[in-house]
Order: C-alpha cells, then sequence, then structure tokens
C-alpha cells in the first residue's frame, strides 16, 4: 500500500452512528509480510486513519496523517516495524497497539505532535502499548501542543501488560503525565528526555512490576508535580538511577515525591 491518499473519510449523511464500516482510512486484516508507506492520511475525523488485526512482518512507515481522530489502532501485531511517520491534528490516540500477540514489535522515529481541543482528555494519549513482549519503542518525538492546555491533559506515554519492553530515547513534551509505566515486567525506560509534565514518569494501577523495572538516565524538566512518583507498592527491587530533575524558578514541585514514599 504505497503512494496512496486517503482523504475526507468520515460517516456519510444519514448513515447510522452503529455503521462504522466506512470509517476508516485503511483496514488491514491477516497482513503479513507488507509495506504501508507514503501515504497521506486527512481528515478523518471520525475514526481511525489505519486500523489493523493480524499484522505481522510488516513495515508500516514515512506515512503523514493530519486531522485524524485517531491515527493508528492495531490488535495483534508482531515483528512489525511503524517507523518514521509524521502525525499531527489528532482528537484521540496517536498510536494504540494492543491485543494478545504482540512480539517483537519497533516503534521508532515517529513524530506526533499538536493535538486538538477538542481531544477527550481522558483518552487523549500520544502512544499507548498495553501487552506484547520484547517491543522496542525507541527515538519518537511526542509533543502535545495547544491541545494539552497548560500540561492539564494527555498521557504522552501508556505502557502496560508488557514483558521486555525497551523505552530508550524519546522526547515527550507538554502532556499531564509524560510516561506512565503500569503492569510489566522486565521494562527499561533510559535515555528519555521529558518536558512540561505534571509528572515525568508515573507508575500507576498499581499493578505489579515482578521483575527487573529499570527507569535509568532520564532528563525530566519542569515537571509540575514530580519528576518520578506514583503507586509503587507492587514493584519488586525498581531501579531509579542516574536521572536529572530541574526546574525553572518558579515551578512547583513539591519537596516529597511520591517514588520516595514508597
Amino acid at each position: 500500500v504505497v503512494n496512496n491518499t486517503f482523504r475526507n473519510v468520515n460517516r456519510p449523511a444519514g448513515a447510522p452512528t452503529t455503521d462504522r464500516s466506512r470509517l476508516y482510512g485503511l483496514h488491514l486484516v491477516d497482513f503479513t509480510d507488507g509495506v504501508v508507506e507514503h501515504n497521506v492520511f486527512s481528515n478523518i475525523d471520525t475514526e481511525t486513519a489505519i486500523i489493523g488485526y493480524g499484522v505481522s512482518g510488516s513495515r508500516i512507515r514515512q506515512n503523514t496523517m493530519s486531522q485524524v481522530f485517531q491515527a493508528m489502532h492495531f490488535f495483534d501485531l508482531s515483528s512489525t516495524e511503524v517507523s518514521q511517520n509524521r502525525i499531527s491534528g489528532v482528537r484521540r490516540m496517536g498510536i494504540e497497539i494492543q491485543g494478545l500477540n504482540l512480539t517483537g514489535a519497533v516503534i521508532r522515529d515517529n513524530v506526533l505532535s499538536d493535538w486538538r481541543y477538542q481531544a477527550d482528555q481522558r483518552e487523549l494519549i500520544g502512544l499507548s502499548v498495553v501487552s506484547g513482549k520484547g517491543v522496542l519503542i525507541q527515538g519518537n518525538v511526542l509533543r502535545c501542543g495547544a491541545g494539552c492546555d497548560g500540561s492539564e491533559r494527555g498521557w504522552g506515554m501508556e505502557l502496560g501488560g508488557a514483558d521486555g519492553q525497551q523505552i530508550r530515547r524519546n522526547v515527550v513534551q507538554g502532556f499531564s503525565v509524560g510516561i506512565g509505566v503500569a503492569i510489566l515486567d522486565s521494562i527499561t525506560v533510559e535515555g528519555n528526555a521529558i518536558y512540561d509534565a505534571h509528572a515525568g514518569i508515573f507508575k500507576f494501577n498499581n499493578g505489579p512490576v515482578a521483575s527487573s523495572l529499570r527507569i535509568v538516565g532520564n532528563q525530566i524538566e519542569n515537571a509540575r508535580d514530580c519528576g518520578i512518583c506514583g503507586e509503587w507498592t507492587l514493584a519488586h527491587a525498581p531501579e531509579v538511577t542516574s536521572n536529572t530533575v530541574v526546574r525553572e524558578a518558579g515551578s512547583h514541585l513539591p519537596m516529597e515525591w511520591g517514588w520516595a514514599r514508597a
């Protein structure tokens, strides 16, 4: 699927709200060893630009998306690279990945920016990966922009339900939570830069992290509430080391951090 334009894909006038068959820009089912690249998606404001079920061994890269409800949503994504896509003007999530078969996925070097004010703050998330094994998330840039309304809304990354995730060298700016970590095993959050959040890196949901939660060498600037915090009672022997947390004079940061209380 190369060099196509998908534009103005929305619910037809008079169609019932239960009819979802004509709402996606590109619908992939059992897509194996495929390529989706150099496509343009715009004004897809009722649903998702690319939705995929059973995508494996494929490359989804260098696509451009603007003014979409949600950019990408994958179920059962394995051994697939999602890379170098340029996404702006999203109302909900940028890239959402879930399902039972999520192994060896790579999400790297994507740029997501400028969420819209119409976004629902409960679902405004840059990147959500809530299952899988051996997932690499690296080199992505997520800047919420005006849609986050002064860091009161949204999550940069929502991570959970996965084994062996590597979260490295990403840039996250302007979301209420920079990187949120839930139920995971053997996860490394390393070398990321997080700016202008309420909470830079947040352990949420109080789900178990059975082993090897490493938060290492991250740069967190102007976190208004806390640099590294959250619910840590079910995290087994986390490593929090070599991180830098700084703020400008006048920015609010309570003296007692959540992770230090656990």
